[in-house]
């Protein structure tokens, strides 16, 4: 006991340490729309809507993830927008994972081991995505939760609360569902059918939250693999797999996205993978084939949740980026547990190589959290080592677009569409450069375009915007109208529709478009013009 208290002080010494640089460092990307502007998590009062995903805003609605959203609430409610609070709360989960696997690890395999395989995910740069990006809290916490859940299987009540606050956290957490079981299976089966019980009834809760919160399961297709067909995205899996397998092994140049296709399978993008994957396979395979019966079913157990944890990110479902380093988060650990049952055989000291390899993932992911300072140090310093890509020019093109960069944005549009035509997002961010360029007619055809591509809320906002601004109000009220229908939860579309019935005085349709103005925004200048309204009195409200 004394020493797994040592341990975990010095899992949380080195957590605090690696993890430091990062705590200074800016809100990026979904950051400013999961917090920032979003009025959901800026009251403790919202806190019920948030689990059922009511009066969210437009970014959150088409997930459905509400622990994340009521963590963010409270964090919030304590200390408002301050990106320090929400790091040093990302870090201190993944500190907690690292001394959750210690002692789940401990159980089953050697002392020094279990701390070896707790440091090298604390530490490992894999990591580093989920860490530093305060968006993926999610992650954090669905593997928190399935972790406690793998400790408490006596106990079916405390089981399927962990089960279910996993899947509350990210449906990434359905993962446990088949962890949990096949741990059972291997070293405790009279506890199954009871289990079985407790995951019928989590999967139904779940099920219950969802159907009642009206999230989508379908999504517009964000990146160029989600456009694939199903062959299509099958014959991706060796390079997937080959990149998680190779990341993990040789955490080297690291990027934070990736929305690569495979036009035409070589020998580099397809055979090579292959080879590699079925060597490393085959060696895992083969280890377990000579191990005796208890350090068998160990090593299928970790072969297990090795192969369901990349299993789910695939893209047999398409998901909204090719590879992304956290959605390797769960499944490392069973790979980092056979690594360990693979070093019971060891027989000198893993002190000194264990002490080096420790400082070296550790010093790579301190120097990674540098690139994070801020969205536009990470998208210029991840551009320039990466290989065309579409999202990565996508994002670069929207940051340079803020900084007023026209010229150079556009130059970054243009080859995003060239590498996805079909990017309803793409066309949007042209057509804000256009439209800041003072070009309203490109601008208009851009928008046009990118809302005949995709249903992405942003496209219809901007050229609600434009048109508020520019266009009859009779014409842009009628757009606005079907607008709010089809995305009722933007409150951009709502604000627009009351200049807009302002001017017309349209007197009772500016109150209802105040009123969904205000339940969505709950903020000062939303309650007054509502206010306002309700009193017929004037309201001057100006488009920036």
């Amino acid at each position: 006991m004394r020493d797994s208290k040592k341990v975990i002080l010095a899992i949380i010494i080195t957590g605090l340490a690696v993890y430091f640089n990062s705590f200074f460092n800016a809100f990026v990307f979904d950051d400013i729309g999961l917090i920032v502007q979003n009025p959901s998590v800026h009251s403790l009062s919202r806190l019920p809507d948030l689990l059922l995903n009511h009066n969210s805003s437009q970014l959150v609605s088409h997930y459905y993830r509400p622990i994340s959203q009521i963590l963010y609430a409270l964090i919030y409610a304590v200390f408002k927008a301050v990106p320090f609070w929400y790091h040093l709360v990302q870090a201190s989960l993944h500190i907690a994972n690292a001394t959750l696997v210690y002692l789940f690890f401990k159980k089953h395999l050697r002392h020094d081991i279990a701390v070896l395989i707790s440091l090298v995910f604390l530490t490992h740069p894999i990591n580093q995505f989920t860490v530093a990006y305060i968006s993926s809290l999610h992650d954090t916490l669905y593997l928190f939760f399935g972790l406690l859940s793998l400790f408490v299987l006596s106990n079916p009540v405390l089981t399927g609360v962990f089960l279910l606050l996993s899947l509350l956290s990210k449906e990434s957490g359905i993962q446990f569902l088949v962890i949990s079981s096949s741990y059972l299976f291997l070293f405790n089966r009279k506890l199954l059918p009871r289990h079985f019980m407790v995951l019928l009834i989590t999967g139904f809760t779940y099920f219950f939250f969802r159907v009642i919160s009206q999230t989508p399961i379908s999504k517009d297709p964000l990146v160029p693999i989600m456009t694939l067909s199903l062959y299509q995205r099958l014959t991706h899996i060796p390079a997937i797999a080959f990149y998680y397998f190779k990341t993990f092994l040789f955490p080297h140049q690291l990027l934070a996205f990736h929305s690569w296709v495979i036009s035409a399978p070589g020998i580099r993008n397809y055979i090579v993978p292959v080879i590699f994957n079925l060597a490393i396979i085959g060696i895992l395979v083969k280890f377990i084939s000579t191990t005796r019966k208890l350090e068998k079913a160990l090593g299928l157990f970790f072969f297990y949740w090795l192969a369901i944890g990349m299993g789910i990110h695939l893209q047999i479902i398409p998901i909204d980026m090719t590879v992304s380093d956290h959605f390797f988060y769960s499944a490392q650990l069973g790979l980092l547990g056979l690594f360990g049952l693979m070093l019971t055989r060891v027989k000198f000291s893993l002190t000194i190589p264990a002490a080096i390899l420790i400082a070296v993932l550790s010093l790579t992911t301190v120097n990674r959290n540098s690139d994070w300072k801020n969205q536009s140090r990470l998208l210029a310093h991840d551009h320039a080592i990466s290989q065309p890509d579409y999202l990565m020019d996508l994002l670069y093109a929207g940051d340079l677009l803020g900084q007023n960069k026209y010229d150079q944005a556009l130059i970054h549009t243009k080859t995003a569409i060239s590498l996805y035509p079909q990017s309803g997002r793409a066309y949007n961010v042209l057509g804000s450069i256009y439209y800041q360029q003072g070009e309203t007619e490109k601008a208009r055809a851009a928008f046009t375009k990118s809302m005949a591509l995709n249903n992405y809320y942003a496209s219809y906002e901007n050229l609600g915007l434009l048109m508020t601004k520019h266009d009859p109000p009779a014409s842009a009220l009628a757009f606005l109208t079907q607008a709010t229908k089809k995305f009722p939860k933007s409150d951009k579309l709502w604000f627009y529709r009351i200049i807009v019935e302002t001017r017309m005085n349209y007197h009772d349709q500016a109150i209802k478009s105040a009123q969904n103005y205000y339940l969505l925004k709950g903020d000062e200048v939303s309650q007054v013009i509502y206010s306002r309204l309700l009193q017929s009195l004037p309201v001057n409200i100006e488009l920036k």
